[in-house]
């Protein structure tokens, strides 16, 4: 008899180990960015977004470096981006209501903080209407996505493609 319960037990934990939901995320590469690359998009719509002094037409901001940063607390993140980008590219912080800039920004770099009411971008680029996290866009002057990247947590997700902005 206790030998058959020790069985049981250890089956019975075995198949939780395997089919349990929140399985680690190292086997699954649920917690590494994942990347398009470019042509796996079409161009980025001229999707007007909306500040505190009007609005922007996204084409007008290009080449730049958009990070959907909707629910985020992310002023590191978005230094990081403006320091590792040239001084040519524009890093638009945007999400669903005005996200927050850091302060202070490195000098010499255009940063800006804008809202997407409709969520139009986060929904032409998120891989599920219920994606969450950081996404990062690369995108040149002619509006061609270079890059699409999830789970953005740092530059570095990114910064091998930053190259090709300029």
């Amino acid at each position: 008899m206790l030998i058959m319960s020790i069985a049981i037990i250890a089956t019975l934990a075995s198949l939780f180990t395997i089919a349990w939901p929140d399985r680690s995320n190292k086997e699954t590469g649920a917690s590494h960015p994942s990347t398009a690359a470019a042509g796996d998009f079409a161009p980025v719509p001229d999707v007007t977004l909306h500040m505190p002094t009007g609005t922007l037409q996204l084409h007008s901001t290009l080449p730049a470096v958009v990070l959907l940063v909707d629910g985020c607390a992310c002023g590191d993140l978005i230094s990081q981006t403006a320091q590792a980008v040239g001084p040519g590219v524009t890093v638009l912080a945007v999400a669903h209501s005005l996200p927050t800039l850091p302060s202070p920004l490195p000098a010499g770099r255009k940063v800006i903080a804008a809202s997407d009411e409709d969520s139009r971008l986060r929904a032409a680029y998120g891989t599920s209407p219920l994606t969450t996290g950081v996404i990062a866009l690369l995108v040149k002057n002619t509006g061609e996505v270079v890059a699409a990247v999830t789970k953005v947590q740092s530059v570095e997700s990114f910064r091998g493609d930053l190259s090709q902005l300029s």
